[in-house]
């Protein structure tokens, strides 16, 4: 029996193919995507006994296919008003030549095999028509014995039911139809970020031609929300754009500063193209950075803050320890620097090893538990559909990479300080107090819920926010402002959760968590007592 393969193509020319992909790759980059896609779909229909037609447009790209499908038996100019009308007569063309069979197939379906196609061809030996269901419910293969225009008219294409709206009429014609096995078309962003994601557990899929290109050009989103930052906005900028690691996005978000950090931006971005400037009026870090991730088009995302730097190789590295580890967040050490002084504040014990854990087995008092945003990459999959919480002031950050862990499998954590985090009078951290700091201890109680199911995670989280509360107060009863009501409300929460966990980690026989929390118990009491007795503070309403 005579079998033909026709691939359906455009021609791989930057701005005219994948543009939907636009901007998450740039006009050349999707055009190279797409070549990948027909490497992989040239080598599979080599496999099969049939022969190979290449139906393309526009028509002066027939000598760059030539190089792409070097065993094609001919190249067809596509011909025809419409997409269903082209291919229609793609198909009564190469019927006509005489052949008993054959497949069209469209070229976004770089996990084609020829297994695909060969079962196609058995299915059109007791049936009239065969289809190749995608996901978002189309075709990428329509198969046929003779031309049947009905399967090519009265369809929308580019909807969401298109293949249903094929199959319905043939039914009502009494034709029957195969199907073959349902796979992806890679349309737009979502679908690159699927791919990569089976990526991690199909390793044939990371030696096909797409497979390695997508590797080799991971783009990273550096987020960073801008607020009347100018006497430290260049040296942050400086340390992003000097990263080792080039392939980068830089989204720079103004939240309504009143200084000149806006045209400091400006400046940037006159100079490196891969910055981009968001300017919205104030609502605060949370709205910037939410901002920020709407905007990001990177198929890895990092945040920095506007008074902090990076060292050179920081972005570089964490990378190096995803792609090593299959990890769905990557994180560094930060390095204290005390911004009035210049001192740093380090770790004498890094050994830059890496360590890798389970998400069921995160401790969040561990010396190697993350508690910021920054300092991290995070793989698209785990960010998509997570906001920072606009209400909190303090710990929005930790939240935000809390339910970022959650949607996560595994974490990895390298032992060096890489991120240069600066103390300074004007932080939101600085040790002056202030009512929306107290916001911190909302952030912990809502960790505790994101990990309500895991129970390990979830004991830990508790004990975390036990030794904040005791921490919040100790630290910020300092400063003579601090009210009554924020005593109160620390005391509160700290007493509620420290006797539970005390019997808890006592029965769980987690005896180090046991005797840490008892002492801030301890240390509480006794620190509360010598306050009331020397009255060194007063009551504020």
């Amino acid at each position: 029996m005579k079998r033909a393969v026709i691939v359906f193509t455009r021609v791989p020319i930057p701005g005219q193919t994948k543009t939907r992909m636009m901007p998450y790759f740039s006009p050349e980059e999707c055009a190279k995507l797409h070549e990948n896609f027909l490497k992989d779909i040239a080598q599979e229909c080599e496999k099969v006994n049939a022969d190979i037609f290449v139906c393309y447009t526009p028509k002066k790209g027939k000598a760059y296919l030539e190089k792409l499908f070097r065993k094609a038996k001919e190249y067809i100019p596509q011909t025809g008003e419409g997409l269903g009308e082209r291919m229609y007569q793609a198909i009564e063309y190469v019927l006509e030549k005489g052949y008993d069979s054959c497949v069209l197939i469209g070229t976004d379906i770089p996990e084609l095999k020829c297994s695909d196609l060969e079962y196609a061809f058995r299915l059109l030996d007791v049936n009239d028509v065969v289809f190749g269901p995608t996901v978002d419910e189309g075709y990428y293969l329509v198969g046929m014995k003779r031309p049947v225009c009905e399967v090519f008219e009265k369809k929308t294409y580019g909807t969401g039911n298109v293949l249903e709206q094929t199959v319905q009429p043939l039914q009502e014609m009494g034709l029957t139809i195969g199907y073959v096995r349902r796979l992806q078309d890679m349309d737009d962003r979502d679908d690159i970020t699927a791919y990569r994601s089976r990526m991690r557990t199909q390793k044939l899929l990371q030696n096909t031609h797409t497979g390695r290109y997508l590797l080799k050009k991971q783009k990273i989103s550096i987020i960073v929300p801008i607020y009347n930052k100018e006497k430290y906005l260049e040296k942050c900028l400086d340390s992003i754009l000097g990263q080792t690691y080039r392939d980068l996005e830089i989204i720079l978000v103004d939240d309504g500063s009143t200084d000149n950090s806006l045209a400091i931006c400006q400046h940037y971005a006159e100079k490196d193209p891969r910055i981009k400037i968001y300017h919205k009026p104030n609502g605060g870090v949370s709205s910037a950075r939410n901002l920020g991730l709407e905007k990001s088009t990177g198929t890895l995302i990092s945040f920095a803050d506007p008074d902090d730097s990076l060292h050179a190789e920081c972005i570089e590295r964490l990378k190096r320890v995803l792609d090593e580890t299959g990890a769905e967040i990557a994180y560094c050490y930060g390095l204290d620097l005390l911004g009035t002084t210049g001192r740093t504040q380090t770790k004498s014990d890094e050994t830059e090893k890496v360590s890798v854990m389970p998400v069921r087995r995160y401790d969040w008092n561990s010396r190697k538990a993350h508690t910021v945003c920054w300092g991290a990459v995070y793989r698209r999959a785990v960010t998509q559909d997570v906001v920072f919480d606009t209400d909190l002031k303090i710990g929005e950050d930790t939240l935000f990479l809390a339910k970022c862990i959650r949607k996560a499998e595994k974490i990895a954590c390298i032992d060096k300080a890489l991120y240069y985090y600066y103390v300074n009078d004007d932080s939101v951290t600085s040790g002056h107090y202030s009512a929306g700091k107290l916001t911190e201890l909302k952030a912990w109680r809502r960790i505790c819920e994101v990990f309500a199911d895991e129970p390990f995670v979830y004991r830990s989280a508790r004990a975390g926010y036990a030794l904040r509360c005791r921490e919040i107060v100790v630290k910020y009863c300092k400063d003579d402002a601090f009210m009554e009501q924020a005593c109160a409300e620390a005391e509160r929460e700290f007493k509620r959760n420290a006797g539970p966990l005390l019997l808890g980690w006592l029965r769980a026989g987690q005896y180090r968590y046991f005797i840490k929390t008892l002492y801030s118990y301890l240390l509480w009491n006794s620190w509360l007592k010598k306050k009331q007795a020397r009255k060194t503070y007063e009551v504020e309403i």
